[in-house]
């Protein structure tokens, strides 16, 4: 007899086979689970241990916690956004003043940051994790 023949057969042991007669249910019987498993034997329990130690389920960051987390992990993107916003309040401002000329060349400006900003993102999005999984695995 295998080794494996034998586990399933002390696992088969283990576990009480349950009678769904209407009969059982009728007399309210309560049946004790307690002595079937150990608890760490249980599925959900393992499957619970692996969420738990994983670092996609931590628990949640504050938002300065995680804004300081996202603006070292790329800080381009932020100064991009940074960027835009100055050029269109600038922008909005010279047209308030009616100077079109400068109000024009804010608004490119802010066009042009934009356009930093969208180029910044598919960097972090595309060539960033490549980046940081050769520095990890040059660590190692």
């Amino acid at each position: 007899m295998s080794k494996s023949e034998n586990e399933k057969r002390e696992t088969n042991a283990k576990h009480k086979t349950v009678n769904n007669d209407s009969d059982s249910k009728a007399n309210g019987d309560v049946i004790d689970l307690s002595n079937t498993q150990d608890l760490s034997d249980l599925e959900w329990v393992q499957l619970m241990n692996e969420i738990h130690g994983d670092e996609r389920f931590k628990p949640k960051e504050s938002f300065w916690g995680r804004t300081k987390r996202k603006f070292s992990e790329n800080p381009l993107v932020p100064i991009g956004i940074a960027a835009t916003t100055f050029f269109l309040c600038r922008g909005l401002g010279y047209m308030l003043k009616k100077d079109v000329k400068k109000q024009q060349l804010m608004m490119r400006s802010r066009v042009a940051a934009q356009g930093f900003t969208i180029v910044a993102l598919l960097f972090s999005f595309t060539l960033l994790p490549k980046i940081n999984e050769r520095l990890r695995s040059r660590s190692k």
